[in-house]
């Protein structure tokens, strides 16, 4: 019963945050594909590769320290943060390249994905091995699912969006944006991780908790607000230029509006919504790319994407559009 009750605790309350973070984004919703396999990451990749790194640096740690508590307490405050957040970033830093990662927003649901399946993981063998009561294991879910788990996600959406903001700069400022991140994200986890380490100092934690989660949201709605406004200008750039139809183009940037129906036959909707977010996107990024080889192959998609564009919109007839 136990068990059973430990998987449904951890699972149930991570998927339904992994569902939302998804969802928030909603200019340009990340593949599911992709998004899960941060997720799985998170959950498996960072959870095994973490526990061996750690259980090596403890052992080595025995052999200079012999107070077990001192132990303790520095591979909570120092050798958890440091290897956790390194093995959840790794997979981020492999996967930075992709077209579909490309922005703030996605570098927030990326890492934010990879800390909710680290928590899950976590949260299960907290729940499984660490209590032996259903008082016990309800008091442990609600604080590791409002808590614990949000520290992982925050600590790794935070690396998430200093990998974003580094994909279009040159080699050295990559590698200042993912040490200052990677900083940023174990200085955040050793700091909760110092904080509950002490009665008196609990509750500052759990403050610094509510705070960062509202820094994080904050900043998805800023990002938003700025996809927005590319989304915006680079349709209107498309409709000044000819290139595409403003009955159409003119829809993307509002959110409700585009999905509403109406303004297109409903088997186009989708997919023109889709290539001209796209299309604002790349063309908002090109802008910044140095490598010629890159911005050769960013202006072919862009040419691709409004030729698809075209063709949606010659087979859209009785169209109408309504404000």
């Amino acid at each position: 019963m136990m068990l059973f009750l430990s998987i449904v605790f951890a699972v149930v309350p991570i998927v339904t945050y992994l569902i939302i973070l998804w969802w928030l984004d909603k200019y340009d919703r990340e593949p599911i594909k992709l998004l899960l396999l941060h997720f799985f990451w998170g959950m498996i990749g960072a959870i095994l590769l973490g526990g061996f790194l750690s259980i090596k640096i403890n052992k080595v740690l025995e052999t200079f320290i012999s107070d077990k508590s001192l132990i303790e307490f520095f591979a909570t405050v120092f050798t958890a943060p440091v290897i956790e957040e390194a093995t959840k970033g790794f997979f981020l830093i492999l996967t930075i390249n992709k077209r579909k990662f490309d922005n703030l927003t996605d570098g927030i649901v990326y890492g934010g994905s990879i800390g909710l399946g680290f928590g899950l993981t976590e949260n299960f063998l907290y729940f499984f091995f660490s209590t032996s009561t259903l008082n016990d294991l309800l008091t442990l879910a609600i604080i590791r699912n409002i808590f614990s788990v949000s520290v992982h996600f925050i600590s790794t959406a935070t690396f998430g969006c200093f990998l974003a903001l580094s994909k279009f700069k040159s080699f050295n400022k990559k590698i200042f944006y993912l040490v200052i991140g990677y900083l940023i994200a174990v200085l955040i986890h050793a700091f909760w991780n110092f904080l509950v380490s002490f009665n008196l100092t609990y509750i500052i934690g759990l403050i610094f908790v509510i705070a960062s989660l509202t820094l994080i949201f904050g900043l998805i709605q800023l990002s938003l607000s700025f996809e927005k406004n590319i989304i915006l200008y680079e349709m209107n750039d498309e409709i000044a230029n000819g290139r595409l139809k403003p009955d159409f183009a003119s829809v993307i940037s509002n959110y409700k509006l585009r999905n509403t129906k109406g303004w297109i036959k409903e088997n186009l909707r989708k997919d023109y919504i889709n290539l001209a977010t796209t299309l604002a996107f790349r063309k908002n990024q090109l802008r910044n790319i140095k490598s010629e080889k890159i911005k050769n192959s960013y202006l072919f998609e862009i040419e691709d994407l409004r030729n698809k564009l075209n063709q949606i919109e010659l087979q859209a007839e009785d169209l109408f559009f309504t404000d």
